[in-house]
């Protein structure tokens, strides 16, 4: 291998060949087969003898050499997934070693990325497009992949975009089964893979499109009759809801199922007793301001309001008030039971909300007095930002107002006019040099309905001046505290987005810049693809186009947002010194990743939960 691997070295770096017949021809192979499994091996050997930790751009040429393997049969899929799962062994070693250096981690989480989108790429590449699908890929083709995402490469988010772009495939065959009864069966067998497993049996069977034969209710059934005596509670619960669901047993009622659902995802509600709540900090009075707040007509909790004043030297003074929720106790029962539910959840027709009900309700900024965390932005008169004042404060909400109350008094004024013409002049002065911001909700909205036409988008997130005021200073908020706390390397919870790192879709559009089939699949996945997660390390925020950005305005409905406040609370009131906070907050990474898998378990939890609704057709207040 040393005189092969010198050959290599010279011919793909020194001679840069860029054509595949061109490294046939130096190496004098002609076997493509032959060839895949040479490049395999040397690169296996680099992977084994770099030290990442001196050598970061050597990850530029390995990816430079795959791009040379080509496989054209199953037999050379085979090499390619039987060397990229060696490879993968020795990143995932590599990692080991590596757990206290955050940069060469991350480089290494790229790789192991990169070779697991690596074989999903090789694997499109081999699709050959038909004429019975959305983008004429061939059926068989398209089973194949399928099966891959699900047994070999068990990525869950695009088999998911996937059967949304083709709902028919939820029906498809793999050797006379169904993919159900297969998925079902690895999932009686493999303790270790049943999370995932769950997860793709109720995203095949829950589709509209589904269709399940009198004989394959019998092989379901019986599947579930042979060893739900080797089940626990959690996944006993589970297949009497794929039994419910397919109409093979109905042991108990819509309702029922839904509450066992709840159990199942662990939010299910929680009757507290003599809970007092109280401050620790006293507020000052900024009661003189005209706070307002504008959310939809139906919004449960208002968490954010607003004021704004144009002073006679011609300043902006801007107020952001965040509900205060400092009085729950961090560790308290109520406080677990926040953070199990993660976030406030909104189905069709019903609400779970993160703090239960009557405590949320005591938070929300409807008229009259209420106490919040105050931030004062001063501006010039060309609208540049001067500085920014962080208290806790004792507001007097003035107006509860609609998006459609809202956009009623710009074109019919009344005594608020100008309080909404100043805050509609300031947000886009700030929205113009943030960037693009609100078509980002519009598109995640759209995402979330799959589908959903103009009118069925919800109000706040139609394009208005009202609903751009409060998307705007939101995000401006976000963005400033986020940026104040990177600069100051404190401990913080940011929330990145990655779009083109994390689908790896760019790239590819250019290697099948022919292939429309393909072109037009991949731009989908990319559009539809969720990216935002929770990181303790601030990367950016791409799809707002920001470079720092956080969750810091629904401290009543979001986790992260408490968290948040708390740190803000102990840095800009309580004034602990940075030692001090930086030693309270060192755990503010393990926290991240469970904010990060608590919201796809909820993003899951409300997906099944509106369906088996959409199912039943049940009253679920």
């Amino acid at each position: 291998m040393k005189r092969t691997r010198g050959l290599l070295d010279h011919t793909i770096f020194r001679n840069k060949i860029m054509s595949i017949s061109a490294l046939k021809s130096e190496l004098k192979i002609e076997k493509n087969s032959s060839l895949i499994r040479l490049l395999m091996q040397y690169l296996l050997t680099l992977f084994e003898e770099i030290d990442y930790s001196i050598d970061q751009d050597e990850y530029v040429d390995i990816f430079r050499v795959l791009s040379y393997i080509k496989p054209k049969t199953e037999e050379d899929f085979k090499i390619v997934e039987e060397f990229v799962k060696k490879m993968r062994e020795v990143v995932n070693q590599k990692k080991e070693i590596a757990a206290n250096d955050k940069d060469l981690l991350g480089l290494l989480n790229f790789f192991d990325e990169k070779l697991g989108s690596f074989l999903i790429e090789t694997r499109f590449e081999m699709t050959e497009t038909a004429n019975k699908l959305p983008f004429n890929v061939d059926p068989k083709k398209l089973r194949t992949i399928i099966c891959d995402y699900i047994f070999r490469y068990k990525d869950y988010g695009h088999l998911k975009l996937l059967i949304s772009l083709y709902p028919n495939a939820c029906n498809i065959k793999a050797n006379g089964e169904t993919i159900v009864i297969k998925v079902l069966k690895e999932y009686f067998v493999k303790i270790d893979d049943r999370e995932f497993l769950s997860k793709i049996i109720i995203l095949f069977i829950s589709n509209i499109n589904y269709e399940i034969s009198d004989e394959e209710r019998q092989k379901i059934g019986a599947l579930c009759e042979k060893y739900s005596s080797l089940l626990g509670v959690r996944d006993l619960i589970f297949i009497k809801e794929i039994l419910t669901t397919l109409g093979i047993k109905e042991e108990f009622d819509a309702k029922e199922k839904l509450n066992l659902l709840k159990v199942r995802y662990g939010l299910q509600d929680v009757i507290f007793d003599n809970v007092r709540l109280s401050h620790e900090h006293f507020p000052v009075n900024m009661t003189d301001r005209i706070a307002l707040t504008i959310d939809c007509h139906d919004t449960l909790i208002r968490d954010d309001a607003f004021s704004i004043e144009r002073k006679p030297d011609g300043t902006f003074e801007l107020g952001l008030y965040i509900t205060d929720v400092s009085s729950i106790l961090q560790g308290s029962p109520l406080d677990i039971y926040a953070f199990q539910h993660f976030a406030s959840i909104y189905t069709k027709d019903n609400w779970i909300p993160m703090i239960p009900d009557p405590f949320v309700r005591n938070f929300s900024l409807n008229k009259g007095l209420r106490r919040v965390i105050a931030y004062t932005f001063r501006f010039a008169p060309d609208l540049t930002l001067i500085d920014c004042e962080i208290a806790p404060a004792m507001i007097r909400v003035r107006e509860n107002l609609t998006y459609s109350e809202s956009i009623e008094i710009l074109e019919n004024p009344n005594e608020l006019y100008e309080i909404l013409k100043n805050a509609l002049e300031l947000s886009e002065a700030i929205g113009d040099s943030l960037g693009t911001i609100d078509r980002y909700h519009r598109i995640k909205e759209i995402v979330r309905e799959l589908g959903a036409s103009e009118e069925d988008i919800p109000e706040k997130y139609q394009d208005t001046p009202s609903t751009r005021i409060i998307a705007t200073f939101s995000i401006f908020l976000n963005n400033y505290l986020a940026t104040t706390f990177d600069r100051a390397g404190l401990p913080f919870i940011y929330c990145v987005s990655d779009i083109e790192s994390a689908n790896n879709i760019q790239s590819q559009l250019l290697k099948y810049k022919r292939d429309k089939a393909i072109c037009d699949m991949l731009r989908s996945l990319q559009a539809l693809h969720k990216t935002s997660s929770f990181s303790s390390v601030n990367t950016g925020h791409k799809g707002l186009g920001l470079d720092a950005y956080t969750k810091a305005t629904s401290p009543a409905r979001l986790y992260p947002s408490l968290m948040i406040q708390r740190m803000i609370i102990d840095l800009f009131v309580n004034k602990i010194s940075f030692e001090e906070y930086s030693r309270k907050y060192s755990g503010v990474d393990a926290y991240a990743r469970q904010f990060t898998a608590l919201q796809e378990r909820n993003n899951r939890f409300t997906s099944e939960y509106n369906k088996l609704c959409r199912t039943f057709s049940i009253d679920r207040k």
